[in-house]
């Protein structure tokens, strides 16, 4: 069993409208809405291939069922705290090629649902298990709070993976988790390197791993593919033909890798091999047109690997 907790849950909308423009009134269409969030994506993914998980965190209550229809129609276990207000939207317009994202700041969480899902947290959980908190910290939810739950989780043996954003990010690193997965801006912030020109892999390896911060760091780099660096190595996973993937949306990618990388890894995989995983399944989201969502056979795609720094 995995545990996702879904920091900032949301409603995704996407709508249509030709020739969009601001300061004027735009006639749209709506094509799609599902429940999201990055722990929503994440949870999805790895149902999708097939290993136990279970969701946890925060959802508006005008939008609990939705969330827990589409949760069991997927075989996901859902244990989400309900919050007063609404749930956040974030929405998607297509206008021919081009996208525009309007995204809602969530309602605060309210002290009493902090607490309840700290308890929920330190319910005995078997040693071993993995748990992984992603998204955006909701308004009202401080980062120590965070930081409680993973000491909560570490102390009773539990695996724990961060992938979060700004300063929760920043903060969480101090807590000897096994896993953070940023992608290319947020290591930049994290390691004070604005131009991005620095050796970002061996920074990352000294700042984070070799530290004692945490075991592992994974970078996603778009479409050049992804890097998994440890304490004995730094490795590189891309997709050789990424340009034969009919790409529908990247929104999501990182979460897919995240998911596949998890889903191997807890079986019992070598790091290398979960990163080849996860970099395939990242490719394969490319082509839904909704994050949280695979096509084709992941398994088929080809993966070129690359190692420095040791086996």
């Amino acid at each position: 069993m995995i545990h996702v907790v879904s920091l900032n849950s949301c409603i995704d909308r996407t709508l249509t409208c030709d020739g969009f423009a601001v300061d004027k009134v735009n006639l749209t269409r709506l094509i799609h809405e599902v429940p999201a969030g990055k722990g929503v994506n994440v949870a999805r993914i790895l149902s999708a291939l097939g290993t136990p998980v279970m969701l946890h965190g925060f959802v508006g209550t005008d939008r609990l069922l939705d969330f827990e229809r589409l949760l069991a129609s997927e075989k996901i276990k859902c244990r989400l705290i309900s919050i007063p207000g609404r749930t956040r939207i974030n929405t998607t317009i297509l206008d021919g090629e081009r996208e525009t994202h309007i995204r809602e700041q969530g309602e605060p969480v309210p002290a009493a649902a902090i607490s309840s899902l700290k308890e929920e947290i330190g319910r005995k959980t078997p040693a071993g298990e993995w748990w992984v908190f992603s998204g955006s910290l909701p308004p009202g939810y401080p980062a120590d709070e965070l930081c409680e739950c993973i000491r909560i989780l570490r102390k009773n043996g539990c695996y724990v993976a961060a992938d979060t954003s700004g300063e929760a990010l920043r903060v969480v690193v101090d807590n000897e988790l096994d896993l953070i997965k940023p992608n290319r801006v947020e290591l930049i912030k994290l390691l004070d390197c604005p131009d991005g020109t620095c050796d970002m892999s061996k920074r990352a390896q000294d700042a984070f791993v070799n530290s004692g911060k945490c075991s592992t760091v994974i970078f996603s780099d778009g479409s050049s593919g992804a890097y998994r660096i440890d304490r004995d190595s730094i490795t590189h996973a891309c997709t050789k033909d990424v340009g034969a993937i009919q790409l529908a949306s990247a929104l999501g990618a990182g979460d897919a890798l995240l998911a596949g990388y998890l889903h191997v890894l807890s079986k019992g995989m070598p790091g290398a091999e979960a990163l080849r995983h996860g970099v395939a399944v990242a490719t394969a989201s490319l082509g839904a047109a909704w994050a949280g969502e695979l096509t084709g056979d992941y398994t088929s795609i080809d993966v070129q690997m690359n190692t420095c720094l040791g086996e």
